[in-house]
């Protein structure tokens, strides 16, 4: 009998002292904002990352064709080169043909044609991809950071329901907001 009258008495003291009418389910409403903005910017945060790793192989793509182009520019030059100083006395006509085809061959690489680009375009290529791709993972990072935050904003309220501590559920609000806000701002490119 006196387990149960200790446990009444308990129940109604935590009745009388227990948190403000609707608190429990204000913070609960908040703890289910914060962690649907946290779903909603884990999925920016996946799709940013996915662009990074789009970027990269294209950035790479581009460099290896770039490096293909070169090599092959550089021994068409050095072809034209020993071609021009591997004989004495002025070359015949089949030496300055193959001068020639191989002093094209350099100008086709470098410069490119109606049917390819040339190593000049596909560097400046390769470069804009390699600004895309640190763009992508500065996004990225910058929606992990919004994603940690709401994490931590999820445990401050949390934790007001369990203190009863109001204040810690302010600072889980805000911590949120200003969490949601810089999400926003990424997914809008104003970062």
């Amino acid at each position: 009998m006196e387990i149960v009258e200790h446990a009444r008495e308990t129940a109604e003291h935590a009745h009388e002292h227990g948190p403000p009418a609707g608190l429990a389910r204000r913070i609960a409403l908040l703890i289910a904002a914060l962690a649907a903005a946290l779903a909603v910017t884990e999925i920016a945060a996946q799709s940013a990352q996915t662009a990074y790793v789009a970027h990269s192989i294209r950035a790479n793509d581009d460099w290896v064709f770039y490096g293909f182009k070169e090599t092959r520019a550089r021994i068409a030059e050095q072809t034209a080169v020993i071609l021009q100083t591997a004989a004495p006395g002025p070359p015949d006509q089949a030496r300055q043909d193959a001068i020639a085809q191989a002093q094209a061959i350099v100008k086709r690489m470098r410069e490119g044609d109606a049917s390819s680009p040339g190593t000049r375009q596909i560097e400046e290529q390769a470069e804009e991809r390699e600004r895309e791709l640190d763009h992508a993972l500065h996004r990225y990072h910058l929606y992990e950071y919004a994603s940690a935050a709401l994490q931590i904003a999820i445990v401050l309220a949390s934790a007001a329901v369990v203190t009863q501590f109001v204040p810690v559920a302010i600072a889980g609000a805000i911590l949120g907001a200003l969490a949601c806000l810089g999400a926003l701002a990424v997914g809008f490119g104003l970062v």
